[in-house]
């Protein structure tokens, strides 16, 4: 058995690195003026000359004809000595800033006073849509906000308490366009969704989606890349909750995780372990899941269940087995019913094969039926075939699993045994006897939930079982296939390829973007409840949504591009994302040269059948006349957490972290 140290240099690493935040607040006008004057006053001498801020509006995406810039610049150098200091530039900035033209909605909604909005009259106007729950009190400390008052000023006035405040403030006009461009107030997707946890976490586990990383540790494509722990920790920061590691033995004694068989470089298990052990509950308190493809021998299966009790220690998920009548407790199976998230918070679920050697035809006949269960000579022939390890499994069979890894693994993963019949429309899968999980690929996936009884069959046994999904072989290049079939049939760990962002993956942090980040989502109800189960088949239309895509602000260059790059010419796509009848696609014109506040105020009208799996997505390209369109930023949410009103979209870059651009949209339901 080979010894490790729980205690390495890189765990230390590895929680120095957690310290970092996760996610970034919206940035303010002022912060903005602040860190653009930073990034142009190259030589500190705090002064802008004419040249600083021409290179600085062509970095900020705008393209100025040198005339308008000069006449712009002349404007603004109050003291006519020929550059901008920082007051200077702040009103220049005001000026030009990238904030959506509202003086229309804003004098509409000023009901006494056209000049200001008082605090009931925005409320009224936040709050139209239903979603967004504020009080008058609320609104007051918004506005004082918005018109820049001090936070120690706002945070020190009392509700009910005017003498604290004087007379009741009033929103400009600028304070206006600065409030809706704000994400932490004014977002498209529902705030209340996104920050908390709404959905009910006491069901069994199987009536959630899971948030799920397929190959975690792999840094890039499927047949060279390194392993990494730094990439197990990056998925946990995103909300990533199940995370899949293939364990092999290692030349000292201490497991390995590696894509098998390939190229690729691998890594201490017990570096990802700690990895998992420090950024496992920073995005979310609820459970982690360790899904292990296991390939290691018994001596080295050992040190694998050490590991795992001393990283882990009481976040371990420990269970005490299945009790038949007699009393006797099957390691081999899986419960009788599934915990729930909410029971399982701040732990670490294994999930594993319960492989058991496979006896010879020697101890076959000398072995007494009566001391084996039935179950366990079912799991021991019905293993999970995945393609990417059925060449693997005969060995795991001839070597067996170690007692103490066993035990811990709570969610065991078998072979899922469907059979179709066509001419009674059936699909029957065969009931392991517990609560089991079973790994299918995205071919087999695409067949067993196509629209019809095979989606209804498999929603139906998806109702107590967990089915995983995982990419196919050929996608040597870590690439993904299409989420949404599965979700659309209930399965649970539909795991996409992290190391390659892409719309998959997009989707996917946008379907788990609300119930506050947790990397739990509740299955609508007609995908849970037991019944007949859901065929995929759409009702008639529910709701029509009209989305009109206004403005886009601060639009940042192509990444890699560098600031004296070419300004960018933008178009929006807007694309709806769920069953057949709802899929659809919308895309703008390309604004040519203008990446800062670019105007389309082009509009479109979703008809949706099932919002409760239907996602939205917002995707920004840069059109090129010649060649590929380059990726800009984008936003993915469920179309139930919409917010009708004017709104802005928060960007992200692909890898999802905030790039501090927006879009400004209005989006309306359509009364027939």
């Amino acid at each position: 058995m080979g010894c490790f140290n729980s205690t390495s240099g890189k765990a230390a690493e590895l929680r120095a690195e957690s310290r970092v935040g996760l996610k970034r607040a919206h940035v303010s006008f002022m912060d903005r003026v602040h860190e653009e004057w930073e990034a142009s006053d190259k030589d500190g001498d705090q002064k802008l000359d004419k040249k600083e801020v021409s290179n600085l509006l062509h970095r900020l995406n705008l393209e100025i004809a040198p005339k308008v810039l000069a006449d712009t610049f002349k404007q603004f150098d109050i003291d006519g000595n020929g550059t901008l200091d920082f007051e200077e530039f702040t009103k220049l900035f005001e000026a030009i800033q990238s904030l959506p033209e509202l003086s229309i909605v804003f004098k509409a909604a000023c009901i006494n006073d056209k000049s200001g909005m008082v605090a009931e009259e925005l409320k009224r106007f936040l709050t139209s849509s239903g979603k967004l729950n504020l009080t008058i009190f609320d609104c007051v400390k918004l506005i004082y906000k918005a018109e820049f008052s001090s936070e120690t000023f706002i945070k020190a006035i009392v509700e009910e308490d005017d003498e604290m405040y004087g007379e009741r403030p009033v929103l400009s006009y600028g304070g206006f366009q600065r409030l809706l461009v704000d994400g932490n107030v004014n977002s498209v997707f529902d705030e209340n969704c996104l920050h908390q946890v709404t959905d009910v976490m006491t069901l069994p586990l199987s009536n959630y989606y899971i948030s799920s990383s397929h190959n975690s540790y792999l840094s890039g494509n499927q047949l060279s890349s390194e392993s990494s722990p730094a990439v197990i920790s990056r998925a946990l920061k995103l909300g990533v909750r199940v995370i899949e590691l293939d364990a092999w033995d290692g030349s000292d004694g201490n497991p390995i995780v590696n894509h098998g068989h390939t190229m690729c470089k691998p890594v201490a298990l017990l570096d990802c372990l700690e990895a998992i052990n420090v950024n496992a509950f920073l995005a979310s308190e609820y459970p982690v899941i360790i899904t292990i493809e296991n390939h290691c021998s018994l001596p080295q299966q050992a040190v694998q269940a050490e590991m795992l009790s001393s990283v882990f220690g009481s976040k371990l998920y420990s269970w005490e087995g299945t009790k038949s009548d007699d009393g006797k407790i099957y390691w081999t199976q899986g419960p009788v019913e599934w915990e729930s998230p909410e029971s399982l918070k701040n732990r670490i679920v294994i999930r594993d094969k319960p492989i058991k050697k496979k006896k010879s035809e020697k101890e076959k006949k000398n072995s007494s039926p009566a001391t084996q269960s039935a179950t366990e000579s079912e799991i021991d022939v019905s293993l999970s075939h995945e393609a990417e390890d059925e060449e693997d499994e005969e060995a795991m069979l001839a070597i067996g699993c170690n007692d103490k890894l066993l035990r811990m693994m709570y969610i065991k993963n078998v072979h899922i045994a469907a059979s179709i019949d066509k001419e009674q429309k059936v699909v029957v899968y065969k009931e392991p006897g517990f609560r089991s999980s079973s790994s299918i690929v995205e071919a087999k996936m695409m067949k067993l939930t196509k629209p019809g009884y095979h989606a209804r069959d498999i929603s139906v046994y998806a109702q107590r079982h967990l089915v995983r999904v995982y990419p196919a072989g050929s996608r040597v290049d870590s690439s993904n296939y299409d989420p949404i079939p599965a979700w659309l049939a209930g399965l649970q760990v539909v795991a996409l390829n992290y190391q390659t962002f892409s719309l998959p993956v997009w989707l996917n942090q946008g379907k788990f973007s609300v119930n506050g980040g947790s990397g739990y989502v509740l299955k609508p109800e007609f995908l849970r409840l037991p019944s007949q189960g859901w065929d995929g088949v759409p009702r008639e239309p529910v709701l029509k949504y009209k989305v009109t895509v206004m403005s886009g602000h601060y639009l940042p260059k192509p990444l890699g591009k560098s600031d004296k790059s070419e300004v960018i010419d933008p178009y929006v796509t807007v694309s709806i994302h769920g069953v057949e009848a709802d899929s659809t696609k919308f895309e703008t014109k390309p604004v040519d040269n203008n990446g800062f506040n670019p105007q389309w105020n082009e509009s479109t009208t979703f008809t949706i059948r099932e919002p409760d799996v239907a996602l939205i997505s917002f995707v920004v390209h840069d059109y090129d006349l010649v060649g590929k369109d380059d990726f800009i930023a984008q936003n993915v949410g469920p179309v139930s957490s919409l917010v009708t009103g004017y709104k802005m979209v928060p960007l992200k870059f692909g890898n999802g972290a905030p790039c501090f651009a927006f879009l400004f949209v209005n989006v309306q339901i359509i009364q027939d």
